[in-house]
């Protein structure tokens, strides 16, 4: 028996629920072919099952294929609302149910049943940081493109995670490095600000003009105990340069 597939898509993430009504979740069961998700707020359930492979980014309907169906209920004080999504040929149709007749639906039905996929559809999907960590890790994406999306991140070992998989690039030209160094300052703690730079100044490629710049730029850090270490890093990257002009000039 198939088991649904949730595809992940890099997509704009939509809006959490903001209501301050106490939410219930009664079910997100699997079976097979078949998911159902039930909710309870206030008296009102919603509820949709997805009858196939359905393509979902948090609560966002991505994409529906043919054969697939969703389908969409809501009891509550104002009584009962059934629908059914699928696709017919490049568009998604929804059919509403009232009183055993099935009927095209509204505007307003499409709304309702978009609605209510954001609220209880399938939240699976990555979190930002995961996002920017496999944008950064893309060649194709400029470095400054994921620098200058860091500030969506809340805590710094999100932000490390991704400078990481930037400075993971088997290629990396210099001021994409200083633009890292540059960045770096805006991390909230020496410990970080230490593990971004110390693995950067590891490449082989680390510039060393760069170094004499981060040298003097050290003073920014607030503690001896994680400026030491960066500073150990980038003497013995100018020892070893020298040591290998020094071995070159020597064979001359």
């Amino acid at each position: 028996m198939k088991a649904m597939t949730v595809v992940v898509l890099s997509c704009a993430l939509l809006a959490a629920c903001t209501s301050r009504s106490v939410h219930t979740w009664t079910g997100d069961v699997d079976d097979g072919d078949t998911r159902t998700i039930t909710h309870i707020q206030d008296g009102t359930t919603r509820s949709i099952v997805i009858d196939g492979d359905a393509f979902f980014l948090h609560g966002e309907l991505i994409d529906l294929p043919a054969g697939v169906t969703i389908g969409l209920q809501e009891t509550g004080e104002d009584g009962e609302r059934h629908a059914t999504l699928r696709k017919d040929g490049d568009t998604n149709v929804l059919t509403v149910e009232e009183d055993g007749v099935v009927r095209a639906a509204s505007d307003a039905d499409m709304a309702w049943a978009m609605n209510l996929l954001s609220v209880i559809g399938p939240h699976d999907g990555p979190d930002e940081d995961e996002l920017l960590v496999a944008e950064a890790s893309d060649t194709t994406v400029a470095v400054t493109d994921v620098l200058g999306q860091l500030g969506k991140l809340s805590f710094d070992s999100d932000k490390v995670s991704v400078m990481a998989a930037l400075i993971a690039r088997e290629e990396l030209a210099p001021d994409d490095q200083r633009a890292i160094v540059d960045e770096v300052w805006t991390l909230s703690f020496g410990s970080s600000q230490r593990e971004v730079l110390t693995a950067l100044v590891a490449r082989d490629d680390f510039p060393p003009a760069l170094g004499t710049d981060l040298i003097a730029a050290s003073k920014q850090m607030s503690f001896e105990s994680d400026r030491a270490p960066v500073l150990e890093a980038l003497l013995l990257k100018r020892a070893r340069a020298d040591k290998e002009s020094f071995e070159t000039d020597e064979g001359q």
